[in-house]
């Protein structure tokens, strides 16, 4: 602090403080109506403050002498806070109706409630108290300015959030143009300001000094210097004019060089400070100009730019710790407003767009902390990303579209492919997931679902396709899996299923279809996809063919009308020896047909083995297979792609499944596909395809077990390479 005061010491009052001074050549004079300085002799009568403006509204000095003008190193009157006010009566200029200004220059000898500076009061001890006043709050510690205003009737008061300390001179304005109220110290606005429409209301008051005139009470204890009292509300050129013209005579100056500042930083560049006539040192410190500031005990700069009361204002610069730059772009009272762009600490550019009070607010860019390429762009409310937005992969493609809320998808969007930049989904998201009516789309770009989500789950009605495009699916889904009524198509198109679902499985009343002609296979009661209870089966022409009981695909019980024998599709046995193949066909008891083969799926699976697997396969049926403990050793390598950044890397694969029983090894020929539905099921994607796939499980089955092996090896790619990859691609 030596070096300051030795500063300040140098520093000399280029002001001459004199009874007769007054600078008035920047004052507006339009709509003044009151005008009270205790700096103008002409102001200064015995007994009586002279009303400068023209309209001969002077007050009377209660209980003071002319004396109170002198002798004061600020010309000012004093206010004992008791007994002491001036008094102005009421006139019809003193009433203002579609706006109003009121400027004082004061000072507090304490912090006590309800000290009024300026009032014009009420003819009654009722709301609203007063026509309009300036004074201090009537809340501990009553160090912030008051505004009150009777508007319509009714009682409006601003109260400042700006402090206020004793001993210290302030020019405290107040403002209103018929739809705002402000509050102004020290030429700063504060930020609190009240909306409200109307006209000022007139009252046959009288206006005092120092004193509520209504109650008589609430005494101010301090000086008054200056009273401006306008008919309009003044612009903030105009505020700022009185401003400049006076505040030297209250010691706030102007230096330029380097300092410390009260935090311990030191600030170079230009600033202002207070210092009264009637004090040896100078107090607040204020940057007002060029400079920069430096981090403390530091030679690094950390905030570069235009100050305005110790706030940085328009075009500046911030700088971390190691003097890379932070922030560039434009303030506002101190914070980032306007245009601007955010740096990480490796200098790298992380946001550029429009911000308010330091958050984005507005259109926006955010680019990847490594990856430099754009991460976001759209439009953020208060640092979130809510309105219209993009955000895109680390390798620069589009990954979603659309609607944000606080930073999630929400509303209309589409999601994008990662590896060849196709939709994945479009329609509606809520808190990032789709939840809504939408399209949910295969890698190659065909429509897989059509319908409505709820939390990324199909639920609500739908359709949905296979990925060559043709139909497949279609009811209400519940959590992914049809429920209730519902469709279901083979392949080729033609329907294979109508009737109840149960979690996605054939369950209840339902009707199936041949797959070749598309005509009624069988009606009636299924569980688990296997007709159980009372059911119908038809011929390929349509003609009933049985009808009874059922249990687990099989009759129980028989009504035949033309023909001794069930469905193929839903019984294992020979066909009947009406059948028109002529292939030759060995059956699994070892037998053969060259003219009647079967066309049950055990059998033409069975068929597709090579001789020396049919014999080992005989020879299985017949061992009892004991597994060993090497379930969840790691069998292999793979390779995955990450959904994030695009990288490839490996991960492994373990034996997460084995074979237990001999009953275990002869599935699918003896506990599936010798079901008849379940045979039927599996057989919607197609019956050549689903038994050449049983037949290659099967002969997969028989090396594992020739091999001694009798597990599985499998394990699902992860999607993310890293924890960080899985966050950026969740957020």
């Amino acid at each position: 602090m030596t070096n300051i005061k030795f500063l300040l010491a140098l520093v000399l009052l280029t002001a001459t403080l004199h009874k007769s001074f007054s600078q008035t050549s920047s004052l507006p004079t339009n709509g003044l109506i009151l005008h009270l300085d205790a700096f103008d002799e002409k102001s200064n009568a015995k007994k009586n403050w002279i009303d400068l403006s023209g309209f001969n509204n002077s007050g009377k000095l209660e209980n003071k002498p002319l004396e109170v003008f002198k002798n004061q190193a600020i010309q000012s009157l004093y206010f004992n806070g008791v007994s002491d006010f001036v008094s102005i009566p009421n006139s019809p200029s003193l009433n203002p109706s579609t706006g109003i200004t009121i400027i004082s220059w004061f000072k507090l000898n304490g912090l006590y409630t309800n000290q009024n500076i300026i009032s014009k009061g009420y003819n009654l001890l009722e709301l609203p108290y007063v026509q309009y006043s300036l004074k201090m709050s009537d809340d501990s510690p009553f160090n912030k300015p008051q505004f009150n205003l009777s508007i319509n009737g009714k009682l409006t008061a601003l109260n400042s959030s700006i402090e206020l300390s004793p001993d210290i001179w302030y020019q405290v304005a107040c403002t209103y143009n018929g739809n705002t109220m402000k509050i102004f110290v020290n030429n700063v606005q504060d930020k609190k300001v009240i909306q409200k429409s109307g006209i000022i209301d007139s009252y046959a008051s009288t206006l005092e000094i120092g004193r509520w005139p209504t109650g008589k009470s609430q005494n101010l204890s301090g000086f008054v210097s200056k009273i401006y009292v306008y008919d309009r509300s003044l612009s903030v050129s105009e505020l700022e004019s009185i401003w400049d013209s006076t505040k030297s005579l209250y010691g706030y100056l102007k230096g330029s060089s380097k300092i410390q500042l009260p935090d311990g930083r030191v600030y170079e560049g230009e600033y202002t400070y207070y210092k009264p006539a009637d004090k040896t040192e100078s107090t607040m410190i204020v940057r007002n100009g060029h400079g920069v500031t430096y981090h403390l005990n530091s030679d690094i700069i950390s905030s570069k730019g235009f100050y305005r009361d110790n706030m940085l204002q328009g075009n500046c610069i911030i700088y971390n710790k190691e003097g890379v730059i932070y922030y560039e772009g434009e303030f506002k009272d101190d914070l980032p407003n306007g245009l601007g762009k955010f740096y990480n600490e490796f200098g790298r550019l992380a946001f550029e767009g429009e911000l308010r009070n330091g958050n984005p607010n507005g259109f926006g860019k955010i680019y990847g902390k490594e990856t430099k390429s754009l991460y976001y762009e759209g439009e953020f409310v208060n640092g979130n990303y809510n309105g219209t937005g993009k955000i895109y992969y680390p390798n620069g493609s589009l990954q979603y579209e659309g609607q944000f809320k606080d930073g999630l998808y929400d509303g209309q969007g589409k999601l994008y492919y990662l590896e060849n930049g196709g939709i994945e989904y479009e329609g509606y998201f809520k808190n990032s997931k789709f939840n809504g009516e939408g399209k949910y789309y295969y890698s190659n770009g065909i429509l897989q679902f059509r319908g409505s989500f709820i939390n990324d789950l199909r639920d609500g009605y739908g359709t949905s396709y296979r990925e060559n495009g043709s139909l497949y699916q279609e009811g209400n889904f519940v959590n992914n899996y049809l429920q209730g009524k519902g469709k279901r198509w083979f392949s080729n198109g033609i329907l294979a299923f109508e009737g109840n679902f149960v979690e996605g499985r054939v369950e209840g009343f339902g009707k199936i279809f041949h797959e070749t002609n598309g005509k009624l296979q069988y009606e009636g009661n299924l569980i688990n996809g296997s007709p159980n209870g009372s059911g119908k089966a038809y011929d390929d022409s349509g003609n009933l063919q049985f009808e009874g009981e059922w249990k687990d695909g099989n009759s129980i019980a028989k009504n035949q009308s033309s023909n001794e024998n069930l469905l193929n599709e839903f019984t294992p046995q020979p066909s009947n020896t009406n059948s028109s193949s002529s292939r030759n066909t060995e059956t699994i008891s070892g037998n053969s047909s060259s003219t009647k083969p079967s066309s049950s799926i055990f059998d033409e699976i069975y068929n597709r083995l090579t001789p020396s697997e049919k014999s080992y396969f005989k020879q299985v049926l017949k061992m009892n297979i004991d597994p060993n403990k090497k379930l969840g050793a790691v069998c292999s390598k793979a390779i995955a792609k990450c959904n994030w950044c695009g990288k490839q890397f490996s991960y492994n694969k373990f034996y997460s499944s084995r074979i237990k029983t001999v009953q275990d090894t002869q599935d699918p020929l003896v506990s599936a596909y010798g079901n008849a539905m379940v045979g039927l099921a599996l057989a919607f994607i197609g019956k050549e395809k689903a038994i050449t796939q049983w037949a290659n499980d099967l002969k997969q089955d028989l090396r594992l077990i020739k091999s001694g092996s009798v597990y599985f090896c499998s394990g699902d790619a992860p999607k993310f390479c890293s924890k960080q990859c899985e966050f950026l691609y969740r957020r």
